[in-house]
Order: structure tokens, then sequence, then C-alpha cells
């Protein structure tokens, strides 16, 4: 699967959530750690050999800058089938637009072998730049099926999202996080991008600790957005 969209929609968040979920243990007998989720960012200039070394350096193995690129692939393959791993995570996968379109191929078709030889379930994060990257290679497109993080509008799912990060807030009196105004004042000043709806709650709730009017509300949202601004320029 490819799961795209623009940053600070939560993609590596999920990646984190998958780990927890499915975490490391030690093998006692094996003397070795089962990763069964593993996560790797993909190389800002990526290529065969420095997503192999990026894969060894993530799981602690030896390797020599004279190493061939087929016993780097060997010793990855050997490695994540010995410690289990299911489901590989590739972050960052929009740095393939990085190289020509020859290389840009041969990252692709190395994921595709991976999953192919493993038999594990292979992700792609990034950016909507990933999704014209996995468009390359048509037999990597149609692997790869692309499901979209959009930006959130004004719907339940967003509602509760928002209301539940509100109650961990350490605030001391209620706010309306569920009321429509609310709502509709954060998606204007946060576009939708879960990082900064996040950011914006979080400031505005530091600020209401330090005032000592311990709660939110639509006012103060656009206050502390204005002093983000500012910060930011």
């Amino acid at each position: 699967m490819l799961l795209y969209g623009e940053s600070g929609m939560g993609k590596t968040m999920l990646i984190e959530k998958m780990e927890r979920q499915h975490p490391n243990s030690h093998h006692e007998r094996r003397g070795l750690t089962l990763r069964p989720v593993l996560r790797v960012q993909m190389p800002a200039s990526p290529d065969e050999r420095r997503f192999h070394t990026r894969l060894l350096e993530i799981l602690g193995a030896p390797y020599t800058s004279h190493d061939q690129i087929g016993a780097l692939e060997g010793r990855v393959l050997h490695i994540l089938a010995e410690i289990e791993t299911k489901l590989l995570c590739i972050d960052e996968v929009h740095h393939l637009l990085a190289g020509s379109q020859r290389e840009q191929r041969r990252p692709l078709n190395l994921l595709k072998f991976v999953a192919n030889e493993l038999k594990i379930a292979v992700v792609a994060f990034g950016t909507h730049d990933a999704f014209h990257a996995m468009q390359i290679d048509a037999q990597v497109a149609s692997r790869f099926e692309p499901l979209l993080l959009p930006r959130w509008t004004e719907i339940d799912g967003f509602r509760g999202f928002v209301t539940g990060y509100g109650r961990l807030l350490p605030l001391r009196k209620p706010s309306p996080f569920g009321e429509v105004a609310m709502i509709r004042s954060l998606l204007e000043l946060s576009g939708g991008i879960t990082g900064k709806v996040t950011t914006l709650l979080a400031r505005a709730a530091e600020a209401a600790i330090l005032d000592g009017s311990e709660h939110i509300d639509p006012v103060a949202l656009v206050k502390h957005h204005e002093r983000l601004r500012s910060a930011a320029a």
C-alpha cells in the first residue's frame, strides 16, 4: 500500500502506532530480537546501496563500503527473515523523485523484490509526490494500492478527534471542543492539517494555564494563531 498526503497529516504517527501495537520481543533460545514492524526512511538520494546500508544500520548489522550490492541485499533479506519482520514501513518515499527516471526505477523494483522474496507487507508513506513517483513503473503502481490521507473537513470524525485531543489537555475548566464554532475556527486556521490543529490547541492550552483562564475558545485560537504566524515570520 501507498499511504500519502500532505506533510503534517499524521503519516509518521500511524507508523509509530503500528510499532506500539506490534512491539519488538526477545527470542531467548535464538538470542535475537524479533522485529515484526520495521521502519526505514527512504534516503534523500535514493539508490539500492543507500537503501540497503540504511536498513543494515537500523538493524545494527555490519557492512563495509567495499561490499557489493548483491552481498548487501542478501544480508538484508537474511536478517529480515531471521527477525521475522512482517511489515516494512518505508517513510519519505517521495524522495524517489530526486533521481533520474532510470534511477527512480531501481528502488521501486527493489521494493517489489523485497515484498516478493520475503512475502511480507510493504507500506510506503509520503507526500502527494510519492503518488507520482509510484506511477513511474506500471507493475509497482499496480502492487502499491494508493490511499490518500485527505485534509480534515467538518465531519463527525474531526469533531471526535478534536474532542478526544481536548480531553488530554490539562485544563481545569471545560472548553467547547465539540461545538460548531470551535470546529470551524480550527479548520479555518489550520487548513485541516492534523499537525497544525494539535499545535494550535496545545499552544492555546499552555497560554490558558499560564494566564489562569484554564479554558480555550475560538477567540483564544485566533489570538494564538496570530502569534504562531508572527513567530514564523
